[in-house]
């Protein structure tokens, strides 16, 4: 069997473990292929991380709260101005070049190019920049795994564009407008957890995030004797379909029947516990129970991280994969086995399902001196059930996302 560990964590078995990718590293490639690509030097790299998060699953498009930080997985974006309109983008993971031309329309549907027209479009459109890029794409953030690499190419390739126009874009700014591209590029109706965790991240520290007031409080997480392990299923996911849809729609309508009912209900922060015997509905009774349980459980949480109890830490884990298994439905067969085995094994604290769902990935807070004895465990029963080998990764808690001139290149 092929075990796939990445991390700078010092475990034994170090067979079993990959190192990871230099952020250096990926700087250096990204200059050298953009020279190789455009026969020119790069103007400037701009940079942005995945994400993990802790707790707080689907409670950011309500302004809700989530617990996740940056990961040291990153998109690299080298940029350079070109002469006429045109955007000519190659992506190294995809091994692809296409060229976007702002008064033609989409010539063909590969994935990525949607982030592309549509950081372009909405810069030209917000700020009036009337110019074509050159650009480059490399990274490490794994595809289509639960951490983000969609917010991470968004974010660095808008301040890339807004860096080297001499743009002034805030944080806050650049997270919204990277979130539109994804609404209306996309079609993926998200909040703003994956942005905030991007454009905010601090090295050694996860973020305590609330989205109605939009602010973070970094809390320190560091430990020899924990770590979050992530294990991918597999298991695609497709955020745009229905089903993640549907459940931004069911608590909406949930909110809008409550607010008929009671004048001190404006949003959903406003709603409690004791409100939800009223929604008539099972389904939307069902999302709504979740949202006020998960925003709970990340004010436990972050009490538990600054007090180093991970034992409970790993309780509110495992409350909330029962939550999203089973109020906000988002969970399937491969994850719920996945989570069941990891909680099975006794140095696995808890485990729940990260991201959208509907495949993906999960998080556990487990012991560092039993990780490569979790991972086998885990890893022959999943094969042998779903003859499908996970992805298991450590992940170290990094800075967010900036941009290198060409000033500094040499440094690097």
């Amino acid at each position: 069997m092929n075990y796939k560990l990445e991390a700078k964590h010092n475990l034994q078995h170090s067979s079993r473990i990959k190192e990871t990718e230099s952020l250096d590293k990926l700087i250096e490639n990204c200059q050298t292929g953009f020279s190789n690509q455009f026969e020119e030097n790069c103007s400037l790299i701009s940079y942005a991380p995945g994400r993990i998060n802790v707790l707080g699953e689907h409670t950011d498009y309500n302004n809700g709260l989530s617990l996740s930080g940056a990961i040291n997985r990153w998109v690299v974006v080298g940029i350079s101005k070109r002469r006429d309109r045109l955007v000519k983008a190659f992506s190294s993971n995809f091994n692809q070049l296409i060229t976007y031309d702002p008064n033609s329309k989409i010539q063909d549907n590969k994935a990525w190019r949607h982030f592309i027209e549509g950081g372009c479009r909405i810069m030209d459109s917000v700020y009036n920049i009337s110019s074509g890029y050159n650009l480059y794409i490399i990274g490490n953030v794994p595809i289509g795994g639960g951490v983000s690499s969609s917010a991470a190419l968004c974010i660095a390739l808008l301040r890339g564009i807004a860096h080297i126009n001499q743009i002034q874009l805030s944080d806050k700014n650049l997270a919204t407008l990277a979130s539109k591209v994804e609404h209306q590029d996309v079609n993926v109706k998200s909040g703003l957890l994956d942005q905030y965790s991007s454009v905010w991240g601090q090295k050694g520290h996860l973020l305590s995030l609330d989205f109605k007031y939009q602010t973070c409080s970094p809390i320190s997480f560091k430990s020899d004797q924990y770590a979050f392990l992530i294990t991918d299923s597999k298991v695609k996911r497709a955020l745009a379909n229905t089903a993640y849809t549907d459940r931004v729609q069911e608590t909406s309508l949930a909110l809008e029947m409550l607010k008929e009912e009671f004048i001190s209900i404006a949003n959903f922060r406003d709603i409690e516990e004791k409100h939800l015997g009223l929604i008539s509905e099972l389904t939307p009774r069902k999302r709504l129970r979740h949202y006020i349980s998960e925003n709970e459980r990340v004010i436990k949480g972050v009490g538990a991280i600054t007090k180093g109890d991970y034992k409970f830490l790993g309780e509110l884990l495992n409350e909330s994969h029962d939550s999203l298994k089973n109020d906000y439905e988002v969970s399937c067969n491969e994850i719920d086995f996945l989570t069941q085995k990891l909680r099975d094994h006794d140095g696995c604290l808890g485990s729940r399902i990260m991201g959208g769902g509907f495949g993906g990935c999960c998080i556990s807070i487990v012991k560092v001196e039993q990780i490569n004895a979790i991972i086998q465990a885990t890893s022959q029963a999943y094969e042998d059930h779903f003859e499908l080998t996970p992805d298991f990764f450590l992940y170290d808690l990094v800075d967010g996302a900036n941009v290198i001139t060409q000033d500094f290149f040499a440094d690097i």
